[in-house]
């Protein structure tokens, strides 16, 4: 039996594997990390729903998302740096290890969700779940786009920055991309069917 074998049958049941695994997600055999990225918008919905009941409102949970997202992806330089030294150095980025397609697409729909919250309150239900879900697709197709190809920046992490640090910071480099992108299509959606529209509007 392989270490990995030893690991994935034998010692599944801690912190970090589960962690580093996102609780088992990434020990599927098909297209993890795109599972991962799954998993992520399922926590989101979760949290969403819970702070809506409790009343918090958009701001307040940012800022809780900004500190969650911080400690998720320090624990997760350290929990994965372990890991990779369990299985042997030869595998710097396991399939398996997916904490960070969870922490990138969740930041992706976090610091763009804060927007297209702004922009859901037509009369018309099915127009508001139609700028949702598009949202919604539109953080998952182009994480996944930025996270799989690897251009510019986030290429040049993936090959320069090993271990742990490599594997979280390339998919927060590829979130960041993401969000530039959506963030810059809601402005310009915005701009073009707003009447009177003011740049200064957009940040009120």
């Amino acid at each position: 039996m392989t270490k990995i074998n030893k690991i994935k049958r034998g010692k599944f049941f801690t912190f970090q594997n589960l962690f580093c695994s996102f609780f088992g997600v990434g020990w599927s055999n098909y297209a993890p990390g795109t599972l991962g990225s799954l998993a992520a918008f399922v926590l989101w919905f979760i949290i969403v729903n819970v702070s809506k009941s409790y009343g918090v409102g958009i701001v307040h949970l940012t800022y809780f998302m900004t500190a969650t997202l911080i400690v998720l992806t320090i624990i997760g330089i350290f929990a994965t740096n372990k890991y990779i030294k369990e299985i042997g150095k030869k595998r710097s980025d396991p399939k398996e290890v997916v904490i960070d397609e969870v922490v990138g697409q969740l930041i992706v729909i976090c610091y763009t969700y804060m927007f297209i919250d702004k922009y859901t309150n037509f009369t018309n239900e099915s127009l508001n779940n139609l700028i949702i879900y598009g949202h919604l697709l539109s953080c998952f197709v182009l994480f996944r786009f930025f996270d799989i190809l690897k251009p510019s920046l986030i290429g040049y992490i993936d090959r320069n920055f090993k271990g742990g640090l490599g594997v979280m910071l390339d998919d927060v480099m590829a979130a960041v991309f993401s969000i530039v992108m959506i963030n810059g299509m809601i402005f310009l959606t915005k701009l073009y069917f707003s009447s009177g529209f003011r740049f200064i509007d957009f940040f009120h």
